[in-house]
């Protein structure tokens, strides 16, 4: 609660002057009158107005010369609202008293009241004044006063303005951690001082620009640029290591070449004459060289071999040669060649596999010429049973489109309905197709077999 200005009463006045002058009785603050209605306050009054309850659960202490701390606690089952709050001293005395119209506390009957705050008297003086002995309640703690007080926040602490608020151990070991020490300081982030002379010698504090001015006298280890007439120690001819090659060096490394080299080959524009002049001649032979082909692979790092048999007109040595898995759905393979029309003509052979013949899987052999035609033959899928076969073509025209397939039928597999009903068949295999009976003498069913029925009318 903020600082109350209460108005000392002409009863409280005279008991503050009377332990002024004889010094042998101060004045004690012992009960907290609340009343329930605001008025406007006059030295004159000895109670206050609509006074609901004294309550003498109360402490308090003198922070400074015009004030006072005083705080009251009510743990009662009462219940009610409070605009007026007054003083009583030990002798009953109305000391002082404080009325507003807002609701100074407002209590129910499950909450403890409890009333702290400051109290500032502008024209006496508060050495007098003396509390009960009750210490469930703290003043406002200072550096001269044991009592409350809260913790700073971090922006508190950085701004370090206000003396009345403390810092925790932790906040402040944190602001500690922000610091450097004076002895062997951890520094960090960018830190800067002010840059000596070149000239200086002493224990300051070397910045970067003091560094690079000295160093602008001396060369780099890495990739360093010299200027005048730097020397080295010239190395024995037979080094052969990462020392500096002086004039000498070099000199004595070209008249030991030169000594060794033909009369054609002993200047550098010679060999730059027998290399073409070509500057980067190494690069020009490896990628010469890499264009080669592998003798020792014997013709596996072809790219498309299927390519480069059509190219240099080589067929297969026999008719599984090549491999089904390389054919029409992955690309087919010219095995004839010769016939009038160009592109993949001649006899083309391919496997059928998912997508878009008559049959789910087979093979298919295509001759081109004038005009196209196709012959497929499917795989079955049952172990000794006929294929099935189908032909197509389309005339040469370059809007000509192919035909309907056509089944070719054979004696193990011969059109619907090319025998009569009833007529007795031999077939190959123990599965019956669809639409006919096996008959060994039995009687059949003549509901289930009409047809059958009219030709054998006993069953």
């Amino acid at each position: 609660m903020d600082k109350l200005i209460f108005t000392i009463t002409d009863a409280g006045r005279q008991a503050i002057i009377n332990a002024s002058n004889t010094g042998t009785e101060k004045v004690e603050i012992k009960s907290v009158g609340i009343g329930s209605s605001y008025y406007i306050t006059s030295p004159e009054q000895t109670d206050i107005h609509d006074e609901i309850k004294r309550i003498t659960s109360i402490g308090g202490a003198v922070i400074s010369p015009d004030t006072i701390h005083v705080s009251a606690k009510d743990d009662t089952k009462d219940e009610y609202v409070v605009h007026t709050v007054g003083l009583y001293t030990d002798k009953g005395t109305l000391f002082a008293v404080y009325s507003r119209a807002e609701p100074i506390i407002n209590k129910s009957a499950s909450t403890v009241m409890l009333i702290s705050s400051d109290i500032t008297f502008k024209s006496i003086d508060t050495a007098n004044i003396t509390f009960g002995d009750v210490v469930f309640i703290n003043p406002p703690a200072s550096e001269s006063v044991v009592g409350v007080s809260r913790f700073a926040t971090a922006e508190e602490v950085e701004e370090g303005l206000d003396p009345a608020i403390a810092v925790s151990a932790k906040r402040l070991k944190g602001e500690l951690d922000k610091k450097a020490n004076l002895d062997s300081p951890n520094l960090t982030g960018t830190p800067t001082a002010p840059t000596t002379a070149e000239s200086d010698n002493s224990q300051k504090i070397a910045t970067t620009a003091f560094i690079k001015q000295v160093l602008l006298a001396y060369a780099k280890l890495a990739s360093p640029n010299f200027t005048g007439k730097p020397t080295a120690p010239t190395a024995d001819q037979s080094s052969n290591d990462t020392q500096l090659a002086t004039t000498a060096f070099v000199r004595s490394a070209i008249a030991a070449l030169v000594d060794s080299s033909p009369g054609a080959l002993d200047t550098l524009n010679e060999l730059a004459a027998a290399l073409g002049d070509d500057p980067n001649f190494a690069a020009t032979m490896t990628n010469a060289l890499a264009g080669k082909m592998d003798k020792a692979a014997n013709g596996a790092d072809i790219p498309n071999k299927s390519m480069f048999v059509q190219n240099i007109g080589a067929l297969p040595a026999s008719g599984t040669a090549v491999a089904a898995n390389r054919l029409v759905s992955r690309g087919a393979l010219p095995a004839l060649t010769g016939t009038t029309r160009g592109g993949d003509n001649g006899l083309i052979m391919g496997e059928v596999y998912n997508n878009g013949y008559p049959t789910e899987y087979g093979n298919v052999l295509r001759l081109t010429g004038t005009g196209d035609g196709e012959i497929l033959i499917g795989w079955s899928g049952t172990n000794g049973a006929p294929a099935p076969a189908y032909i197509r073509s389309h005339r040469d025209t370059a809007d000509a489109e192919w035909s309907e397939w056509a089944m070719l039928y054979t004696t193990l597999n011969p059109p619907p309905d090319s025998h009569p009903v009833g007529a007795a068949i031999a077939w190959p295999s123990d599965a019956t197709p669809a639409g006919y009976v096996l008959m060994q003498g039995q009687t059949f069913d003549k509901s289930a077999y009409p047809l059958l029925a009219m030709a054998y009318p006993d069953g």
